[in-house]
């Protein structure tokens, strides 16, 4: 049920189906379903991307997982298209198959097969070639073993075009003590990415299961690369049956520009460029979409031997500046010094004129941070650099390409701090092709629509076109179908606030109806294909007919407010609110034990340039036992007040409520270093009946918060 028939079963492994395999594939596609039937909520053991499609090959547990002959793997991916990203999580296990320790760290026959596959290259039968492909793997599980903890990495990992990952100990940013480390043999970074190595996911016989291994790593940046791909073909409407949407090395850039970076500062041999941060990385897409062709985040470009391509951009001198480069390079011989053959190096010049080189660990000081200088070893490079206003320049040039030819490559700079004016014009075009009426035979080819649309502001910086499009029989007879459709239009992460001019129009054309059949045009300047597909409220197959319909927005006078990039998290404590006294009138039946209490609250900020934290209390008296309710009261109270405007807190952190003393008298002494608070809540009957009174002190957790 977790696959729910999303599984293409290429080959059949010889031992059927193993708890491995079924477990990465669970972490990478897995529904979920059956997590209550386990003691679980509602897809609670849903993997990362739950819609997506498997297709599978049974390696399993063939004595050889490796392949000799390059041809077998590289006509296998090629088979199994449309596939738009592979995961292996399998690997040499050096360490516990007893091999030489030798073996770590070599760029083998298997590896360069993995080289092969992401560019692209063609099929060993010759048959047309096999498509350029996102390749994530495990970097293996033999750090800390007989073979030491550094330059661990078996093969195949020691690839160059894949994406490795290591693990991390679940819940923690600490590394996993059996995830291989580098540097590999001729000193390259492993792993390039980490992720939690550990976690529960779908197992055989429709259970679950908690593995740990780099196995469990890999799927989980697999999942995130699908739905970066995903993200990606949505923004920019690409035909859903292209196998290529994107060049491995766009894909590779993207996860690693936008990593959290973990141990020594910069790149290491222990967790690469950091831990995965698909949040971050669809953010980037985004805001590369909206972002001006003349000034975009991710430029895509190639360079000969001894040409440079050179980007200027300006920044306002708040927040580091980071760039990365990443190019799929050719592939090498084997058991080579340098298994680098396309030489590009990245160079960034300051608006001061101070140049800035990539990164680089040592490999003789495996243990020491990364320091700037020429790297001609990766095929990653990054720099980054303190922050100052005025013109950048990035530089790529292509230092060495033996064999000729052009080397294409994938830059990714900063999505912030860039000046630009607060003043914006957007044009957006939607053409939708072809909805399908299937309806009642009185059409007789005669089909009217309605189109209504309009711009909505969501989440602060965000613009969607949101139209309603309506089919009905010519006449007014009856509506055939209608539905709602909307597209991003507008987007940029350093944008706190949109406002749309009121003028904005939103208009239809081009209306067509037509006879059954495929109904195809060439979209005019600035369209965007988009399928749109209507079902009548009659019989279907009495008469189908096809539309297109032009959406066109008019020029959209956008007023932004920049975001406030907000410091570092800080953690406070809020003051404990101590209720007193509250006076709870209700009927006889108390007989002096005071009444059940019931008490929520809730932290949000306010108050004077929003420096204050407030507890937002409501109280309910109950008679003892869950009787009636006698009454109700709701009252706010500044716990904590900051020397400056807060912009955010992370979380709505009300712990406990414990009653100090629940037959309290106003006479008796309020506990040292309590802060009194009054809260009167008065009962709906005779109030000269009974009267008790309660002390209540409401406790918060400690939470982290954002100043302006």
């Amino acid at each position: 049920p977790d696959f729910g028939g999303r599984v293409i079963e290429i080959e059949s492994p010889l031992e059927g189906s193993s708890d491995h395999a079924t477990h990465v594939a669970g972490t990478i596609a897995g529904s979920g379903e059956n997590s209550p039937i386990v003691g679980g909520t509602p897809g609670q053991f849903r993997g990362m991307a739950p819609a997506a499609t498997l297709r599978t090959y049974g390696y399993g547990m063939h004595i050889n997982p490796l392949f000799d002959n390059p041809g077998d793997l590289i006509n296998n991916i090629r088979g199994s298209a449309p596939t738009d990203v592979v995961n292996m999580s399998l690997g040499n296990n050096v360490v516990s198959n007893g091999f030489d320790c030798r073996q770590l760290g070599d760029y083998t026959k298997t590896a360069r097969v993995i080289d092969v596959i992401v560019l692209g290259e063609p099929a060993a039968s010759g048959a047309g070639m096999a498509p350029a492909i996102p390749f994530v793997q495990a970097v293996g599980n033999d750090s800390g073993g007989n073979c030491n903890v550094f330059r661990t990495v078996p093969s195949p990992a020691t690839a160059k075009n894949s994406i490795t990952v290591g693990s991390l100990v679940p819940g923690t940013n600490s590394l996993s003590g059996f995830s291989s480390r580098g540097p590999t043999d001729d000193g390259r970074i492993r792993p390039d990415l980490v992720a939690t190595g550990g976690h529960t996911s779908t197992l055989p016989g429709d259970g679950y299961g908690f593995k740990t291994g780099t196995s469990m790593a890999s799927p989980v940046v697999t999942g995130i690369a699908a739905l970066l791909i995903e993200e990606w073909r949505w923004l920019y409407t690409l035909d859903q049956t292209l196998t290529q949407p994107l060049p491995p090395h766009k894909v590779k850039a993207i996860l690693i520009h936008t990593a959290t970076d973990l141990g020594l500062p910069g790149p290491d041999y222990s967790f690469g460029w950091g831990r995965v941060n698909a949040r971050e990385a669809v953010d980037l897409a985004r805001a590369n979409y909206v972002a001006s062709s003349t000034n975009p985040l991710i430029y895509d470009g190639d360079v000969t031997s001894g040409d440079t391509f050179v980007a200027e951009f300006e920044s306002d001198g708040t927040g580091e500046q980071k760039f990365t480069l990443v190019w799929d390079d050719a592939v090498s011989s084997t058991l080579t010094d340098n298994v680098l053959v396309n030489d590009l190096d990245l160079r960034v010049t300051d608006p001061d004129g101070n140049v800035h080189l990539p990164l680089r660990p040592d490999p003789s000081a495996i243990m020491s941070p990364a320091t700037e200088g020429e790297d001609h070893v990766n095929n990653v490079e990054q720099v980054i650099a303190a922050p100052k206003m005025g013109v950048w320049m990035v530089e790529v040039t292509g230092t060495l390409i033996p064999g000729g030819g052009s080397q294409p490559f994938t830059l990714v700079r900063q999505p912030s701090n860039v000046i630009a004016p607060c003043e914006q014009r957007i044009r957006k075009s939607v053409e939708l092709t072809p909805p399908w009426i299937a309806g009642d035979r009185d059409y007789f080819g005669n089909v009217e629509f309605n189109v209504t649309g309009s711009l909505e502001v969501r989440n602060g910086n965000e613009v969607w076109l949101d139209f309603d499009v309506e089919a009905f029989e010519g006449g007014g007879d009856g509506t055939g179908a209608s539905a709602l459709h909307e597209y991003l239009v507008y987007y940029d992460p350093m944008v706190a606030s949109v406002v749309i001019d009121s003028s904005t129009v939103i208009s239809a054309d081009s209306f067509t109806a037509t006879g059954p059949g495929p109904f195809t045009t060439d979209m005019g300047p600035g369209g965007v294909a988009q399928s749109f597909t209507y079902f009548g409220d009659l019989d279907g197959n009495e008469a189908g007919f096809y539309t297109r319909a032009r959406m066109v927005t008019n020029p959209i006078e956008i007023t932004c407010t920049p975001a406030v990039v907000p410091s570092a998290k800080q953690i406070i404590q809020p003051d404990p609110v101590l209720l007193t006294p509250m006076s709870v009138a209700g009927d006889h039946d108390f007989d002096g034990n005071g009444p059940d209490v019931l008490v929520t609250a809730s932290l949000s900020i306010g108050g004077d340039d929003n420096r204050s934290l407030i507890a937002t209390v409501h109280m309910t008296a109950q008679e003892t036992g869950g009787g009636d309710t006698l009454a109700q009261e709701t009252k706010d109270f500044v716990v904590y007040t900051h020397p400056t405007p807060l912009a955010s807190i992370d979380s709505d952190t009300f712990s406990s409520a414990t009653y100090i003393d629940q037959d309290w008298h106003p006479d008796r002494p309020v506990p040292s270093g309590n802060l009194v608070r009054e809260f009167r809540v008065v009962g709906d009957t005779n109030g000269s009946e009974a009267g008790v009174l309660t002390r209540v002190e409401v406790e918060f957790n400690p939470i982290i918060f954002h100043e302006l």
